[in-house]
């Protein structure tokens, strides 16, 4: 990159000089393309570097303009023309057309290896037509180098897949599924599988989990992408996070951090793929609910994301399953649309236009804020100062003065106020002068400024006003507190799980702690009652807290800990517990442990795939806490009529004295009903020889309804039985139909479909019994008469009447 600084000619200069003179390219195999109205990159090509005329191709608005066709299309914004280097390979890999140049794509012959991007112009005017370019003040360079393909010429080998880092990789998986790489089938599959996981064992390396959300959800989406590609290989077992050791020793000279978290990063795919695992037994159910509800290829783009989204079923599954039932029908165009649709719609509803206001709150903020001289923190070790106003923000815009009751942001040359970071807290406080009171409620650090988030109580505030700053002390003490229990609660886990643990996010307030880390097992109560003993352990031995400035590289070979996703600049702040805990650290903290007094585990639980949280409290909250938990004892004893160490015996006991009576309630239900039966059945309508029976219950579990179903298909032979029962407000159903129906091409589908539009329920299931539930009580009545008249639908539409 450069910045206002060299621009075309010497990029050109240097790219080719590294081409042809340190990786030792031959000249007469390199070619060069050009934006068609880039004349300057063009003759420095000729003149200086001295490449042939008929070795250049001049190319348009798409292929050499960056971003692509953003003169017609947009955006607005920074731009420019670029000129790419490709590599020609020989004739051998060429189509032998009089049009086969780089670019043309009509064959493999020539390999692009660098792109330079000359951002020169900035794009102004009405998208969708061509805009106007206005020389930038500062030109500046950006070079796209491809490293794989670069090594895939140096080495010789046909494609990237075939260099020295992708082979090992690529021949374990050719040897574990079998496949035939000549086959450009198998060779695609192959392929993908290692571009795959080598994309994701980085990923979860550099601290991004499997989800169904944003970073995360790419990466779920590539690990099911490379489990449904194996099924082509007929590999039923997971096979994925065996591939992690061959990433790992093939690129962990230039990337140790990789050989630090291998086991980790082979735990959460195989985890991942353990859950696919159990989403596939599902899918049989699944896709009758697919076919259920797809009736044309609007329906299918919609499912296809709503299926992702809810179930985490891959998009290649659904697709088939909507060609398989749309057959001619099915239209890409129109599934990509909805598709789209649908996911933009969920993440609007996920972030509530939040993100964009924010962006837009923070580009605007930037811009008030430009002039302004950062911020110095002196909070380590005091907690008031005189300060300078610098700035004043209400309402998003600079402003000069503050009256009561205005709320606003002020920066100011130097605080005592800690601003959020790093998990902890801001801090809160007062401002003071003469006849001013201010409360400051939040600080926040931005761009190097500090904001105070304050209302004033009385008094006016103006820039360049000398205040005084008063930090909370109570409330900072408290944060201090659970910020070096944080570090505690670390080595702890560290200990007692394992060094696989590392900090994933965490939340430091003068309330409580939360601490998110690596992990993939549930913690039973023996380890958890460990973490909390070494804590308070430390907590009693008074160990002395302190923090140290020193180079990065000195903080790792004393091994202190680090928050992966930080980016730490060369200097930084070493925390240490006695002998315990050292860590990066921009935070604040006590002088020494115990003044924590007492460290309580309140709330564990499973954050995403391999990533756990624990929340804690200290000090009084503590004690309060273990207080309120006898209190719960007692009253436990109390209702129970037993001593505490007798109270899991007697809950167990309950549980089983309910269980058991339930059943018992279930069975005298059922022999009531039996004898109804030749009610229920006498009542009956029928269309032809057929039964229609629809009948109303109350209390009545779906294992009931089951069991009435079957009593009455004994006594008949031909039918459909329609169940409900209104149980904790609500109404649960099914629909059951004799075989003799299912032959005549009536199903459940379309029964269950019309009953959840009068009931406002969900349901379905196999051609021959399905389930219905969440069903409105207030609409069971009206549904039970018109289940007569849907059953007839079905005999009217099958041409049985």
């Amino acid at each position: 990159f450069s910045f206002g600084d060299y621009f075309k000619k010497e990029a050109i200069s240097f790219a080719w000089e590294f081409l042809t003179k340190e990786l030792r390219l031959k000249e007469e195999n390199l070619w060069v393309s050009v934006y068609k109205d880039d004349d300057e990159a063009y003759n420095i090509w000729i003149n200086d570097i001295g490449i042939p005329k008929d070795k250049i191709v001049k190319r348009g608005d798409k292929e050499n303009f960056w971003p692509s066709e953003a003169l017609t299309k947009g955006p607005n914004g920074p731009c420019g023309p670029c000129s790419e280097i490709y590599y020609d390979r020989g004739k051998k890999f060429g189509c032998g057309g009089k049009d086969c140049k780089p670019g043309n794509n009509c064959c493999f012959r020539y390999y692009e290896i660098w792109n330079l991007v000359f951002t020169e112009f900035k794009r102004e005017g009405e998208i969708g037509k061509r805009g106007r370019l206005i020389p930038l003040p500062n030109k500046n360079i950006d070079t796209g180098m491809g490293l794989e393909r670069l090594a895939q010429v140096m080495q010789g080998v046909n494609s990237s897949y075939e260099i020295d880092i992708f082979k090992p990789l690529i021949d374990y998986i050719i040897g574990y599924t079998g496949a035939n790489y000549q086959k450009d089938k198998d060779a695609s599959y192959v392929n993908a599988i290692a571009d795959h996981i080598k994309a994701v064992t980085f990923a979860i390396c550099d601290g991004v989990i499997p989800s169904n959300e944003e970073r995360g959800y790419v990466i779920r989406k590539l690990i099911r992408r490379s489990i449904v590609m194996l099924e082509h290989f007929k590999v039923k077992k997971p096979f994925l996070y065996k591939l992690v050791p061959i990433i790992v020793d093939e690129m962990k000279q230039p990337y140790p951090e990789l050989e630090k978290r291998r086991e980790n990063i082979s735990q959460i795919i195989l985890e991942e793929e353990k859950k696919y695992e159990t989403l596939k037994h599902t899918l049989p159910l699944r896709q009758e609910e697919f076919k259920r509800r797809c009736e044309d290829s609007a329906d299918a783009g919609r499912l296809i994301f709503e299926f992702y989204d809810t179930y985490g079923i891959p998009r290649e599954i659904t697709e088939n399953w909507a060609k398989t039932i749309l057959g001619r029908d099915y239209q890409q165009t129109t599934v990509n649309k909805m598709y789209n649709m649908s996911m933009e719609l969920q993440r609007e509803r996920a972030r509530g236009s939040s993100k964009i206001k924010t962006e837009i709150f923070s580009q605007s903020l930037r811009d008030e804020i430009s002039d302004i001289a950062s911020t110095k923190f002196i909070g380590y070790d005091r907690l008031e100062a005189k300060s300078k106003v610098l700035a004043i923000i209400k309402e998003g815009k600079r402003t000069t003065n503050a009256k009561e009751e205005d709320k606003v942001q002020i920066i100011l040359d130097k605080t005592p106020f800690y601003a959020e970071a790093g998990g902890q807290v801001g801090d809160s406080g007062l401002m003071k002068a003469k006849g001013l009171k201010i409360e400051v409620y939040d600080t926040k650090v931005f761009d190097g400024r500090y904001l105070h988030y304050a209302e004033v109580k009385s008094g006016q505030l103006k820039v360049n006003q000398e205040v005084e700053m008063i930090v909370d002390k109570e409330r900072r003490l408290q944060i201090e507190k659970n910020h070096t229990a944080t570090h505690l609660l670390q080595y702890a886990l560290r200990k007692v799980l394992g060094s696989h643990i590392e900090q994933s996010g965490s939340l430091v307030s003068d309330e409580r702690l939360r601490f998110d880390f690596t992990h993939f097992k549930q913690i039973n109560q023996e380890q958890l009652n460990r973490i909390e003993q070494i804590v308070n352990n430390c907590i009693q031995e008074n160990n002395q807290v302190t923090a140290q400035q020193m180079k990065l590289e000195e903080a790792k070979k004393i091994n202190a800990l680090a928050f992966f996703k930080e980016k730490y600049a060369d200097i930084v702040r070493v925390i240490s517990i006695g002998d315990y805990s050292k860590e990066l650290c921009g935070g604040t903290h006590i002088d020494s442990t115990g003044k924590i007094g007492l460290f309580k585990i309140t709330h564990t639980s499973s954050v995403a795939s391999g990533l756990r949280r624990i929340e804690a409290v200290t000090s009084d909250r503590a004690v309060k806490f273990i207080e309120r938990e006898e209190e719960l004892l007692k009253d436990m004893q109390r209702l129970l009529k037993t001593d505490t160490f007798n109270i899991p015996q007697k809950v167990q006991s309950l549980i089983e004295e309910n269980k058991n009576l339930r059943k018992e309630i279930n069975s005298l239900r059922i022999n009531l009903l039996r004898a109804e039966l030749d009610k229920i059945i006498s009542e009956a309508k029928s269309i032809g020889r057929t039964k229609i029976i629809t009948y109303g219950l109350q209390e009545y579990d779906m294992d009931s309804l089951r069991r009435l179903c079957d009593m009455i298909k004994q006594r008949m032979d031909s039918g459909i039985i329609i169940l409900f029962s209104k149980i904790n407000n609500k109404v649960i159903g099914l629909v059951s139909l004799s075989s003799d129906l299912i032959n005549k091409n009536i199903t459940t589908d379309n029964i269950v479909k019309k009953i959840n539009k009068e009931l406002g329920s969900k349901g379905g299931g196999r051609a021959e019994l399905a389930q219905i539930g969440g069903g409105d009580p207030k609409r069971l009545h009206s549904c039970l008469k018109q289940c007569y008249e849907i059953a007839k639908e079905e005999f009217e539409k099958n041409k049985l009447m």
